[in-house]
């Protein structure tokens, strides 16, 4: 009796059918990682962060104050943010909000797809092509004011920090941002 001999090794049949499962998983995990995405989520989290660290700030003028700190104090109590490079940090022709004041934060990147519309002092929403930066308002004599900051991730969305609610809300990118919820 004559004993086969069969050849060793795999057929290339079953080399493509084992690449392309490998092929197909691969996919299939970059889908779902989606590096983008999550830095996308690591740079919204930095700027709500942010937002709370200059909260604390405010809030910590409010309670030896009793009232919001105008642009010169407001700047005076932060760490590493810069007043917009134009010069205009702060104005006081707000009738509701007398301190607006925009900013960046220094060796921190906003996003830059902002809209010039309406000067500086709307740099923190809309779209366009433009450098975010991020705006303080403040009404005199009371301890009302918001921090905004435009997200990273969702393009037509605004953080909003409430400090009479001391909560971060999420805003449409209007000018002004509206409808407003807290999480």
């Amino acid at each position: 009796m004559k004993k086969k001999i069969y050849p060793s090794g795999f057929t290339l049949i079953e080399l493509l059918v084992v690449v392309a499962v490998i092929g197909v998983l691969a996919g299939v995990t970059v889908a779902v990682i989606n590096p983008q995405a999550q830095r996308n989520r690591v740079n919204d989290a930095n700027i709500q962060a942010f937002l709370i660290k200059s909260a604390l700030t405010v809030d910590k003028y409010i309670a030896l104050n009793g009232v919001v700190p105008n642009a010169t104090e407001f700047f005076d109590g932060m760490v590493n943010v810069a007043r917009h490079s134009s010069g205009a940090g702060c104005d006081g022709g707000h009738p509701t909000y007398p301190y607006i004041c925009i900013f960046s934060v220094n060796n921190y990147r906003l996003p830059s797809n902002c809209h010039s519309t309406g000067g500086v002092y709307n740099r923190y929403t809309g779209t366009g092509n433009v450098s975010c930066n991020i705006r303080y308002e403040g009404t005199s004599g009371t301890a009302n004011y918001y921090i905004y900051a435009k997200s990273t991730g969702k393009p037509n969305t605004v953080f909003r920090y409430n400090g009479s609610a001391g909560v971060i809300e999420t805003c449409d990118a209007t000018l002004p941002p509206t409808n407003c919820v807290a999480p």
